[in-house]
């Protein structure tokens, strides 16, 4: 019988049991024996092993760095695919010996990011379709997910399977996967993933959880960041069409021919007046001087 996950002071999160922890060290490749535990006695949680998992991908994505290895083009040797040190030492011995040919500047492949599933992660499945995966594919940075650690979250504080989660509605899965009591968990899962499912879970009202009320807003920040970013490359774009528009004519006059001649004299002026007229709320009409 699977253990119930224990809870402190009142309010306080459930902590999982140290079987379930080893199973997510064992997904996320971490080696527990070399992880410092915060837990009771130096007990070893599930927030120690994702934070050492987060630190040994920083330092993975360093290494590739200073070996000049892409970790897109890395292909991943470890548990669940993941990528080791080995496979970038194994990138970088792939590359071509030509030093002439490898340090050659290429056209940087387009970026993309990667489109996610609709059923696991719908509001950021519903920003890449609805017009703005253009934007975001140049200046978003990775996607925020529907729970803070994944898709899913690695454990339920009933201790029902995660994986569970993906019968009933999506935002219904917090409500779900925060109720402590498995038979509780149970009836709901049963109650929202019927024909009626989605009337039902509206009813409960799980659609105001709180960590729908969160996915929203870190999806919401993703977006406008990324809004950003775009609005100030487009804005540099227009400075420098701008300022290769205005560079100055390398030729002399005596080599302009007369209607280059004739533009280069006035039609600043016309440009100038064109605009004023347009600020007055005037018609701009060719050739008024």
């Amino acid at each position: 019988m699977t253990e119930k996950p224990k809870t402190g002071n009142a309010g306080s999160a459930p902590q999982m049991p140290v079987g379930e922890v080893a199973k997510v060290a064992a997904r996320l490749n971490v080696d527990m024996s070399t992880v410092p535990g915060t837990g009771p006695g130096g007990a070893v949680r599930y927030v120690d092993v994702l934070r050492a998992s987060r630190q040994a991908a920083a330092k993975l994505a360093d290494q590739a760095r200073l070996l000049n290895v892409d970790m897109a083009t890395v292909q991943g040797t470890g548990p669940n695919g993941q990528i080791v040190y080995e496979d970038i030492i194994r990138a970088r011995a792939a590359r071509p010996a030509d030093l002439k040919a490898a340090n050659t500047p290429k056209a940087p492949a387009k970026r993309r990011l990667p489109r996610v599933d609709a059923s696991r992660n719908p509001l950021v499945a519903a920003a890449q379709a609805n017009g703005g995966g253009a934007y975001l594919d140049a200046h978003a940075t990775m996607p925020p997910t529907l729970f803070t650690a994944g898709d899913l979250p690695p454990f339920t504080s009933s201790g029902i399977d995660p994986s569970a989660l993906l019968s009933v509605p999506w935002y219904a899965r917090h409500a779900v996967a925060g109720e402590t009591d498995r038979g509780k968990a149970a009836e709901l899962l049963e109650a929202y993933s019927g024909p009626d499912g989605e009337i039902a879970a509206q009813a409960d009202g799980v659609m105001s959880h709180a960590g729908n009320y969160d996915y929203r807003l870190r999806v919401d920040e993703w977006q406008v960041a990324a809004g950003r970013l775009s609005s100030s490359a487009e804005w540099e774009k227009y400075h420098q069409q701008v300022a290769a528009a205005s560079a100055p004519d390398p030729r002399t006059v005596d080599e302009l021919s007369d209607d280059e001649a004739y533009d280069w004299l006035f039609d600043p002026v016309d440009g100038w007046k064109q605009q004023v007229r347009a600020n007055r709320g005037g018609p701009a009409r060719p050739g008024w001087r």
